[in-house]
């Protein structure tokens, strides 16, 4: 079944119709108990419809309709969309499904009223939604494991944000990648074993005996079924009979059964029965997204950043350019000014700095419940605010709350993370250590990416006020890590020997005082830095956080820089 252009297609096809089978064979008997499946069916094993939801024989629920209106956006789009994925779930949700979970609906409500790809992190948004829906995100970018977790967590985030969520979503992505890649069975158990040590909340053995949607019982039920079984059938039979979540369960037990037996290992007499058009709508797809797969294999570190999702005016491409550098232009993040007139247009109306950044920093503390001595939410001991991460940035950007402001820009400006404690695209270790920490740190801190949108905004207008004339600043950037940064020699006829263009990671530290940047590295570099690009200064707020070293926080993307000498 193989093919030398595509060698994942056996595999991959097993995936996408185990998720559709696990879906309709499960649907049938969603919501009800073990004793009342034994009571009716004895053994529930057949794909017979019926159930609550009245389906026909062989008709498939929410789960595969998402998954394949997912993969219909990135085909219709010829690539990473988030928008058009967004938009794709409006059409379905307009279609009246059959089904649809409230965490779905609301997180497509709230796009289709204010355009919002990326939830606030919730306690509400711990179900299985994303995670059962994010298949075709896999299989498109099978050959890149970077890219898999970025988009995985992107299109969940449209619905769901919850640690949990965010956890289970991007493991099952991981696992199914390798089971498609080469079936090992034994490999996926030991990253199981890993990620439950670091989520000891997710063990599974024994099975804890929970059914429902609530993320951590659904992967703890797909993986008892998993792991414990040695054919698809045995796998989705053990799972589905349990009940509660049944469909959404025996999807994803199916997607990674589907994975690991291949089409071969899919019983006929369910093939037959599954609904026709939906095998087409597979199989077409399947083909498809495989050979996104392969395009995005060689990705040149210097290709325009993959991210689409942000909340701001100008779309990722050009706020990362070089060209941007040359030609800047003023950034807003969506809905900021609007959502706050009570702290913008009174103090545009002050002369002095410091009566302004006293009314901002009195307004969002009001706002959010900080403390005033200590800056932290009220309500927690270990809540981050804004003044919390900007102080633990100073100290260590590559730590957790580092994390959380480089998922900020992520998912503000669509500017994806580069490095953290190492190259993302190149090292699993550092991209788990970034997963952990991000996901770690949003989970307390509720709030905070609204205040950073508004320090953000705040810093836009006070840096307009205190330099009206210019568009950029002259600032520098030492370096003894040159591993950090793509760096690129500029040729052509204007081009002088130490300038290059760099790639800077999606949050930077930057410096206005030249000294200091040899301080902090062998090599040092001029910068052009856009005034729009600078999220927080030194002397911004009356605390002169970060002034020791009159720092200067900067979005990244690609930047021509100069090298200076010593």
């Amino acid at each position: 079944m193989d093919t030398p252009a595509q060698p994942y297609l056996n595999r991959a096809l097993g995936a996408y119709y185990g998720l559709a089978l696990g879906d309709a064979l499960g649907a049938t008997v969603e919501f009800m108990t073990a004793r009342e499946i034994v009571a009716r069916y004895k053994v529930h094993k057949d794909i017979v419809g019926g159930g609550w939801l009245g389906l026909k024989r062989g008709k498939v629920t929410d789960d595969t309709e998402m998954a394949m209106s997912l993969g219909s956006a990135m085909i219709a789009s010829h690539g990473w969309n988030l928008r058009a994925i967004a938009d794709a779930f409006v059409t379905w949700m307009r279609g009246c499904p059959i089904d649809i979970g409230d965490t779905c609906r609301r997180g497509i409500r709230r796009y289709m009223h204010h355009g919002i790809l990326c939830a606030e992190p919730s306690e509400e948004s711990g179900g299985n939604g994303a995670a059962m829906r994010n298949l075709p995100t896999v299989l498109a970018t099978l050959d890149n494991e970077a890219l898999l977790i970025e988009r995985s967590l992107e299109q969940a985030h449209i619905t769901h944000h919850h640690p949990f969520s965010d956890a289970a979503t991007t493991l099952l992505a991981r696992m199914t990648r390798l089971l498609v890649a080469n079936g090992d069975k034994a490999a996926c158990a030991r990253l199981a074993d890993e990620w439950i040590a670091r989520h000891p909340v997710f063990a599974f053995k024994p099975w804890p005996g929970r059914t429902s949607g609530y993320i951590v019982d659904t992967m703890q039920t797909v993986f008892d079924g998993f792991f414990h079984t040695t054919n698809f059938e045995d796998c989705l039979v053990r799972v589905v009979n349990r009940g509660g979540d049944a469909d959404t369960n025996g999807a994803l037990a199916g997607q990674l059964a589907g994975a690991l037996y291949g089409l071969e290992g899919l019983p006929r007499r369910w093939m037959k029965r599954l609904n026709p058009k939906v095998k087409e709508i597979i199989y077409d797809q399947t083909h498809k997204l495989l050979d996104f797969s392969s395009r995005e294999k060689s990705r040149d570190v210097f290709s325009t950043p993959a991210s689409t999702l942000h909340r701001c005016n100008l779309p990722t491409r050009v706020i990362s350019s070089e060209a941007f550098q040359e030609h800047p232009r003023p950034i807003e993040i969506e809905g900021v000014r609007q959502s706050h007139t009570g702290l913008f247009h009174p103090f545009m109306g002050m002369v002095h700095a410091e009566d302004r950044s006293r009314f901002f920093q009195n307004y969002v503390g009001e706002k959010f419940g900080l403390d005033p001595k200590t800056g932290r939410p009220k309500a927690s001991k270990t809540g981050y605010s804004y003044l919390n991460l900007l102080r633990a940035w100073g100290t260590d950007s590559n730590g957790q709350a580092g994390a959380v402001l480089k998922a900020w820009a992520e998912n503000r400006f669509g500017i994806p993370a580069i490095y953290h404690q190492g190259l993302l695209a190149e090292q699993a270790k550092a991209r788990e250590r970034y997963l952990q920490d991000r996901l770690r740190g949003t989970a307390k801190s509720v709030g905070v990416m609204t205040q950073l949108d508004l320090l953000f905004t705040f810093c836009q207008d006070e840096l307009h006020l205190r330099f009206p004339n210019a568009t950029c600043l002259t600032l520098y950037r030492g370096t003894h890590d040159p591993e950090e940064y793509a760096l690129r020699d500029i040729h052509g006829p204007d081009s002088l020997l130490e300038h290059k263009l760099v790639r800077l990671n999606n949050l930077s530290s930057f410096t206005s005082d030249p000294e200091v940047a040899w301080e902090f590295g062998s090599s040092a570099w001029e910068v052009q830095v856009p005034l729009s690009k600078i999220t927080f200064f030194s002397g911004l707020l009356s605390k002169s956080l970060l002034a020791g070293e009159s720092e200067h926080l900067v979005l990244g993307g690609y930047y021509r820089v100069r090298c200076l000498s010593c």
